[in-house]
């Protein structure tokens, strides 16, 4: 990105903000400058979620990272009408009826990843075809309640989401509705990553999945898991040891011993 945002999770928070503004009808075009652009897509953001904030107040935690982010570059006007443009194309393909559950901040997390050897945090997220082959092997069906405790992007369920509401009919039933609601639960600990998990979920225009940062290894998870009927769990959790992954396991074996449960570890080596 041209805006000279030098944070991996900035540039990939900025551009879920643009399409999720972009899919609740922000008015995006060319020749608008940085500021309009930029106070755009946040007035949109807020207007257009505020229903789901009054079900789930941690979406405020996406427009806050929103605001945190700052550039180094706003003056490059060709920079700008080239990302508006970017952005009405991606925002096409994703509401298309071609669209079969591909996680896109998962998608621009790996493709960003590329120039760095390692991210942040230690994250490589999910590729599309694995959490279609995870799907296909437990065998989840539109009445499972789902969890992913450690959701990064959300690549499972929004892979998820998408393959049960295919089943359920589609978009427009109320099984759909339903499995949006009560049905898809994710657990992210770091405060950037979640928010790029809402962003993802919203670029759906699905404000109700049940998402929550909090830390995937401690009682109180545990408790929040618990609570919930959950039947089947797809989740890869990062795979160093200094991030607990052990921990994050054996948290969600005590609850679901009982359950089809799949762990994936899955690690690409460059």
């Amino acid at each position: 990105m041209e805006f000279g945002i030098k944070n991996l999770y900035h540039r990939m928070i900025f551009t879920a903000c643009a399409l999720v503004a972009k899919r609740y009808g922000a008015s995006l075009f060319k020749g608008m400058n940085y500021q309009t652009f930029h106070t755009c897509i946040h007035s949109t953001l807020a207007k257009s979620l505020e229903d789901s904030r009054r079900q789930n107040r941690k979406l405020d935690i996406l427009l806050e990272v929103y605001s945190e982010i700052k550039m180094n570059s706003t003056e490059n006007q060709e920079a700008i009408d080239s990302f508006i443009e970017w952005i009405s194309e991606i925002s096409e393909c994703v509401k298309s009826d071609y669209w079969n559950g591909e996680d896109v901040m998962g998608i621009f997390f790996n493709e960003f990843n590329r120039y760095k050897k390692k991210s942040e945090s230690g994250q490589i997220f999910t590729p599309e075809h694995i959490t279609s082959l995870m799907y296909r092997i437990i065998d989840v069906h539109k009445n499972d309640y789902v969890l992913d405790a450690a959701c990064g992007s959300r690549g499972f369920l929004v892979k998820s989401m998408s393959n049960m509401i295919k089943e359920a009919g589609g978009i427009n039933t109320s099984k759909a509705q339903k499995i949006k609601s009560n049905q898809l639960y994710g657990i992210e600990f770091d405060r950037e990553i979640f928010a790029l998990a809402c962003a993802n979920m919203l670029i759906h225009k699905d404000g109700k999945t049940n998402l929550e940062q909090m830390d995937s290894r401690s009682a109180k998870a545990g408790e929040w898991i618990r609570n919930k009927k959950i039947t089947k769990v797809l989740m890869n959790p990062p795979f160093e040891r200094k991030y607990g992954c052990l921990k994050i396991v054996e948290n969600v074996l005590e609850i679901f011993h009982n359950i089809q449960f799949e762990l994936l570890y899955y690690q690409i080596r460059n």
